[in-house]
């Protein structure tokens, strides 16, 4: 881990306000994907306060989403929620837990950006731009499989 407290502080305050951007962007998207997901939903906390504290946050993302299990790809709390959630049914479930993904990956990215070598790749900056394309698609309606073209085929 290159730098020394200080600098990871400086860095943290030049990374903070992307990292906000983005966190307004997809808490918007979770409220418009779910009318009550902190009531519904295994929900994180996603405040970012203002000093250094990425690491922390990652992990506890990490815990929420994924759970204690090497290799589970689904957190219990995620899991049962796609039962008991009555507000659109799974996808909307899905919808969420995909965008609070998004929100740890942002948060990884900040980190790795505040820690990393100065001058190495900056992942934040690609995060502006890939984390509101991800949005429209996660939010937009599904489209319909195209209708079959020519005579089916023979069985």
């Amino acid at each position: 881990m290159p730098g020394t407290a200080s600098a990871h502080e400086t860095r943290f305050a030049r990374t903070r306000p992307t990292l906000l951007v983005l966190r307004r962007q997809i808490l918007d998207a979770i409220d418009t994907a779910h009318p009550n997901a902190r009531a519904c939903l295994p929900m994180p906390d996603m405040d970012l306060p203002r000093t250094y504290t990425l690491p922390k946050i990652c992990r506890d993302l990490h815990a929420n989403l994924f759970g204690p299990r090497k290799g589970s790809l689904l957190s219990d709390e995620w899991r049962r929620a796609f039962d008991t959630c009555t507000h659109g049914g799974k996808e909307t479930v899905i919808t969420v837990k995909e965008l609070t993904y998004l929100w740890y990956q942002a948060v990884c990215a900040g980190k790795y950006r505040v820690e990393a070598t100065e001058g190495w790749v900056n992942w934040i900056d690609g995060e502006k731009e890939r984390i509101p394309l991800r949005i429209a698609h996660l939010l937009a309606p599904p489209t319909p499989a195209p209708a079959p073209v020519g005579p089916p085929p023979p069985f």
